[in-house]
């Protein structure tokens, strides 16, 4: 009776945690926090180990062997993010005290992984990243390079948030580089399109960019009618916040 209930169990368990790995992996899509799913479903080597080795004890066929190879590369590819992911941090971290050599070749390491793995939130955040360094050393082209990278990536996987901030930055470096006429082209274009996404923060700062551009070049009736435009939406963005 023990032996049945023993085999009956280690027939089920890789099936629980495989439907558990998928699910976590939906929600970690979605950005739903199921830390509970990892205390629950969680699986050390040891554990995996010991059911591949019950698996051919048992003589259970191949296709009960195939939730433990999909447990195994969800493993390997939670593995790879948690790197990925220190690598990003400690590139933060070190472009923070101006280490910024060191810092781009930590972030060239995680973009290596996360394009492997197909995470699109990292590679956004990995571009971005290329680009505040770059900016901080005035190499504006290579800056202007990555930022668009981020933005473009951000648009097609519909972070438009991401998106909005990245051409904002983009935004600032025609302003820094005196290329006024562009930059105001940009900042538009971002207006119109976060006041369709009602990202009212980004639309409220690129209304006060078009206003210093114009006046920069000395149209200043523009310069006004801009800045109404940031007033208005920097009331609409308290009021969101209260």
């Amino acid at each position: 009776m023990l032996k049945k209930l023993l085999i009956i169990f280690l027939k089920v368990i890789p099936m629980t945690l495989a439907a558990l790995a998928f699910a976590n992996t939906i929600c970690a899509y979605y950005e739903i926090d199921t830390i509970w799913m990892s205390y629950v479903g969680g699986t050390s080597i040891l554990t995996l180990m010991f059911l591949y080795l019950a698996s051919y004890v048992f003589k259970f066929c191949e296709y009960h062997r195939m939730f433990l190879h999909y447990i195994v590369i969800c493993n390997i590819i939670d593995t790879i993010d948690i790197i990925s992911n220190a690598f990003t941090q400690k590139a933060k971290n070190l472009k923070k005290t101006y280490n910024y050599k060191e810092s781009l070749s930590l972030i060239d390491s995680s973009l290596y992984l996360c394009i492997r793995e197909f995470n699109d939130s990292l590679q956004i955040i990995n571009y971005s990243l290329k680009g505040e360094i770059y900016d901080s050393i005035k190499d504006f082209e290579s800056a202007k390079k990555y930022y668009m990278q981020a933005a473009k990536l951000a648009y097609d996987t519909k972070f438009f948030d991401n998106c909005g901030k990245n051409m904002l930055s983009i935004g600032f470096l025609n302003k820094k580089s005196k290329n006024y006429e562009t930059a105001i082209e940009i900042f538009k274009m971002i207006c119109d399109s976060t006041e369709k996404f009602k990202m009212l923060e980004i639309c409220q700062q690129s209304y006060y960019q078009i206003s210093q551009c114009y006046a920069l070049i000395g149209e200043y009736e523009n310069a006004y009618l801009a800045f109404n435009k940031y007033d208005s939406y920097y009331d609409s963005t308290n009021m969101a916040y209260h």
